[in-house]
């Protein structure tokens, strides 16, 4: 299965929901489904006395070790950000399906801004370890620092709890060039190894190259 997402006629980003999209191949990619999307990967969002609709664009998709679908997906930015039109303020939640992509569970947020491109494995533990960009350091909708760089959380229950709060930085460095929202890094792939280890690699656009980290969660 993969995830993508498009706009409603007459509908623009940022203001409006992305509609996000799966599509399912049986023959390794060949052919592919007509796309389908879920309810519940849109929800409502009050701000200044108005109520707006929010939805998701990317994601990834593991099946986990109990065999639910485990999707985690890039959140339309908070509502009070549409202003200032960047992308780099939209966030990570997580959405769990127990019959095979039928029905998906309720957005669970992660984050609200500043991180995204999330990639998710099954460890051979049964766990699930997420890797993600760190684009922006907020908590919530507050900015904390100028930290930029990737980092990774983990699931030891099929992807129902994730705790930001033991998160592991992979790579960090700070940077601003004087502006608010200035941009340091890019996209980001992770690989299982066969010894365990996991393999993340992601735009560092400082170092002007891909950084290439290995790196293994506590058991």
């Amino acid at each position: 299965g993969v995830i993508g997402y498009t706009y409603k006629k007459g509908t623009r980003f940022p203001a409006d929901p992305a509609v996000g999209m799966l599509r399912w191949s049986a023959d390794g990619g060949r052919t592919w489904s007509k796309e389908t999307t879920s309810p519940t990967w849109f929800w409502q969002e009050e701000y200044q006395g108005k109520t707006y609709t929010r939805g998701i664009s990317e994601g990834s998709l593991v099946r986990a070790a109990n065999g639910w679908l485990v999707a985690a997906l890039r959140t339309d930015m908070p509502y009070r950000f549409v202003e200032l039109r960047n992308d780099n303020l939209e966030g990570i939640a997580v959405s769990i399906s127990k019959d095979d992509g039928q029905t998906w569970s309720p957005l669970q947020g992660l984050y609200q801004g500043g991180r995204m491109h999330a990639n998710l494995l099954r460890l051979p533990n049964g766990h699930l370890a997420m890797t993600y960009i760190v684009r922006q350091d907020y908590e919530g909708i507050r900015r904390v620092s100028y930290r930029r760089g990737c980092e990774a959380l983990v699931s030891r229950d099929h992807g129902r709890t994730w705790n930001p709060g033991e998160k592991y930085i992979l790579d960090e460095f700070e940077y601003s060039d004087g502006t608010a929202l200035s941009l340091a890094c890019g996209h980001l792939s992770s690989t299982l190894l066969k010894d365990g280890h996991i393999l993340t690699t992601y735009g560092n656009y400082l170092a002007k190259a891909a950084v290439v980290i290995r790196w293994k969660p506590a058991a």
